[in-house]
């Protein structure tokens, strides 16, 4: 069995700002050989634009610089899409109480663009194992199991999970 070997690991972050540039330049790209299309649910995309609005982390988006210098998405690709489309005016946003991007007003555009994007992006493998190691990297990112409500309600802290467990608890 082959000695794993460590990746070099760097952690970074872009601002929102910065998401058309990159994307214009083709300095992130899509892999479609391993990677989904857009298949978020509206009411996922909308949470995510939600979560942005209140500052809340979005999580670490995982990239891998390929041979072209470019950013390959190893995790977070439907994150980053969807910011996209909310950047270009082209997220459902009926029945919601989030601003379309270009209707924002001055400083609430400036703060949205702001927004810190988190990153660790692995900037080298082996080179004879490369294109195994990204599959591989990519594959393990993406075999989490979900969670379930019960998991879901079980990480809330506070009120809300007391009384839960209380009601829970009376009628079981």
């Amino acid at each position: 069995m082959p000695k794993q070997t460590v990746p070099d690991i760097d952690f970074n972050k872009f601002v929102i700002a910065e998401l058309p540039e990159l994307f214009k330049d083709k300095k992130i790209k899509i892999n479609y050989e391993y990677q989904r299309g857009d298949i978020w649910k509206r009411r996922q995309q909308i949470e995510l634009i939600n979560s942005i609005n209140k500052r809340y982390s979005i999580g670490v988006i995982v990239l891998f610089v390929n041979d072209n210098g470019q950013f390959e998405i190893l995790d977070g690709q439907q994150r980053i899409l969807t910011i996209k489309k909310y950047l270009e005016d082209k997220l459902e946003l009926s029945d919601t109480d989030i601003i379309p991007y270009n209707e924002l007003g001055v400083q609430d555009k400036a703060l949205l663009n702001a927004y810190c994007v988190y990153y660790l992006k692995l900037k080298s493998h082996d080179p004879e194992t490369k294109e195994e190691d990204i599959v591989q990297t990519f594959l393990r990112l993406h075999e989490g199991t979900p969670l379930n409500k019960a998991e879901k309600i079980n990480a809330y802290r506070g009120a809300f999970k007391d009384a839960f467990r209380k009601t829970r608890e009376e009628h079981s």
